[in-house]
């Protein structure tokens, strides 16, 4: 490839509005409009991907144009106190939205050598909720998401987006002991059909697997006003599954997701 004159550099003004009206007390409506800017970074400009990033197979890419997005969202904001009990808390949102991706980033994979090139546009939509209820000694947080992202124009028009949140649910019980320092609870989480598409060949039909459950638990001690202790275990029934937000994930259904994992951090804070 001869040597050419490029830059990468830029700016934009990236505004953002939102609009809310409450006309009952406890209960809010809004709507936003926001447009965002991402630049390419290092790992899209030079490495083109690939397992190594090397070879005479990938190239870089240093004309590369930032990608740009226009969102609108509008949803529904609640928030009462003294439901059930004295002391006791209410709070949900439903958000909907839509966004549209201009000069989406990704590597071309149908030709050689390989690239990241802005492939088209994108296009990603749906309706996410959330709903919580404390009642002092426990809670119960319930959350979920409904999301469709594709692109919509380029080599990959049609195909699922990569890398992008999927249809999922989660279920989250506490319970607070010990004057409050000392919380345990436990997690469900649902992730919806995952859909995989093959770069190297557009026409190919995509492969849908099956979703996964899991669930997980922790448990948080404050000992003391300066210190912390938290620990968890992640996917307790050490159940296989492909993890959506891996690159693995659109090529095999390797099951390579993370099996039952322990975590434990102390926190401690010095000074006042």
């Amino acid at each position: 490839m001869p040597p050419a004159e490029a830059s990468i550099s830029g700016d934009r003004w990236s505004p953002r509005l939102t609009v809310g009206l409450t006309p009952l007390e406890g209960f809010q409506l809004y709507g936003t409009y926001s447009e965002g800017y991402r630049a390419p970074g290092l790992q899209d400009v030079y490495r083109g991907g690939g397992a190594h990033g090397g070879g005479d197979s990938y190239q870089p890419n240093l004309l590369l144009q930032p990608e740009t997005a226009k969102n609108w969202e509008a949803g529904i904001n609640l928030r009462y106190d003294d439901v059930l009990a004295a002391g006791d808390l209410f709070r949900a949102k439903v958000n909907v939205f839509h966004t549209a991706v201009e000069d989406y980033i990704d590597v071309d994979l149908t030709v050689l050598p390989r690239t990241a090139i802005n492939i088209g546009d994108a296009r990603l939509k749906g309706i996410e909720a959330e709903a919580v209820y404390d009642y002092g000694w426990g809670f119960v947080n319930l959350a979920g998401a409904l999301i469709d992202a594709k692109v919509v124009s380029g080599v990959y028009s049609g195909q699922a987006l990569n890398n992008t949140p999927l249809d999922r649910f989660s279920a989250t019980v506490g319970f607070r002991m010990l004057e409050d320092q000392f919380t345990v609870g436990a997690q469900y989480l649902s992730v919806g059909k995952i859909t995989r598409t093959s770069r190297t060949n557009p026409d190919a039909p995509p492969v849908v697997d099956e979703g996964f459950d899991l669930v997980n638990v922790f448990a948080n001690w404050r000992i003391n006003d300066h210190a912390k202790l938290d620990f968890g275990v992640d996917n307790v029934f050490n159940t296989a599954y492909t993890d959506p937000q891996s690159a693995w994930s659109t090529t095999a259904a390797t099951e390579q997701g993370k099996g039952r994992t322990f975590k434990v951090a102390l926190t401690g804070r010095i000074g006042g």
